[in-house]
């Protein structure tokens, strides 16, 4: 443990102290670095975290709650069950023999989204649908992703 209480100081120290103005090429090598950190890292740090969530299961007799596993350090909160439906399960039927109570039970939302060949299925339509269609849309910036290779140990 001290050996991972040395390196997590290392590490700081170094984010501490990396310059604000690294060149691309520098930059690429300390994102692929940390990428590589990070990626290691979590897969170990996922089956600790089970085996923290069974200990606070446990330790909370299987109920809803928050347990200090080690207290400033470690917490886990256990929230309580929700109620959902099951996926895939057919409403209709349950909506039509529930009739006026099925508001007061369920909550109905419906969304849309465009079709993958929404350009495509849209050509088709007449310049009054066109001009409807684009009064319902809008185009949404989506944030670049950035993916390294992490090196090979």
């Amino acid at each position: 443990m001290k050996k991972l209480d040395s390196i997590v100081e290392d590490l700081y120290k170094f984010l501490k102290n990396v310059p604000k103005d690294l060149s691309t090429e520098e930059q690429v090598k300390v994102g692929v670095g940390l990428d590589t950190i990070v990626k290691l890292a979590t897969k170990d740090l996922e089956s600790i975290k089970v085996a923290l969530r069974q200990k606070a299961l446990h330790q909370n007799n299987q109920q809803a709650g928050t347990v200090d596993i080690k207290p400033g350090v470690c917490l886990v909160r256990i929230p309580s069950a929700t109620v959902a439906v099951k996926k895939n399960f057919n409403m209709s039927k349950l909506k039509d023999n529930l009739g006026q109570a099925f508001p007061t039970v369920f909550s109905e939302i419906i969304s849309f989204k465009p079709q993958t060949d929404f350009q495509e299925a849209v050509s088709q339509c007449t310049a009054e649908q066109k001009a409807e269609i684009m009064g319902a849309i809008e185009l949404q910036d989506n944030s670049p992703q950035v993916f390294f290779t992490p090196k090979e140990f």
